[in-house]
């Protein structure tokens, strides 16, 4: 925002300088977004208490800023038992977010490679949704992992078994995470 308005900190501190940089923005009519992912690992933290989560609610209720967060489950049900009954909860309007349709997976495999200067065969291409799904994270660690053993052996082909162990080895612990994190309804569908 400082090509847009010149923001100046004032002598205060936490969230009376919060509301003064907000004031500013509104003043230039610039409207802040705030993007936070895995925003669970705030509201797991005790140290943010009812205080903090009001703080933010009478921000937006004011106009002064939107949030979006993602997080597997509802953030509510994230939350320490201070806060549970916090109406900060109550801005929000859940949009569920399912896997990538086939035509975005595959974007999302070439065009980065593409920009990179390199490509992927459609065999590969293939092969990537095969092992990744259409889950953008899991995507992206397949491509690297593909990626980083095509291009170290230029002209050989890639050996594909090292990638699959490379890429299973380091999605494993956020996989477990995720399934830990989903409901048993959600658990059941995805065996599916």
């Amino acid at each position: 925002a400082q090509e847009m308005v010149k923001l100046t900190l004032s002598s205060k501190s936490g969230a009376d300088q919060l509301s003064d940089l907000l004031e500013q923005l509104e003043r230039g009519h610039i409207y802040p977004v705030l993007l936070m992912d895995a925003f669970d690992k705030v509201t797991n933290n005790p140290q943010f208490d009812p205080n903090f989560f009001s703080f933010l609610r009478s921000l937006a209720t004011r106009g002064r800023v939107s949030y979006i967060t993602a997080s597997i489950k509802q953030l509510y049900e994230m939350s320490h038992e201070q806060i549970l009954d916090s109406p900060f909860f109550d801005i929000f309007t859940t949009c569920k977010i399912g896997a990538l349709t086939r035509e975005a997976a595959e974007q999302l495999v070439m065009v980065p490679v593409e920009r990179a200067g390199g490509e992927f065969t459609p065999q590969e291409v293939t092969w990537i949704l095969d092992q990744a799904g259409r889950h953008p994270f899991f995507l992206q660690v397949t491509c690297r992992f593909l990626f980083d053993e095509k291009y170290k052996h230029e002209g050989d082909l890639p050996d594909m078994k090292h990638v699959q162990e490379r890429v299973y080895h380091e999605l494993l612990p956020h996989f477990e995470k995720v399934w830990h994190d989903l409901s048993s309804e959600q658990q059941k569908t995805l065996k599916q």
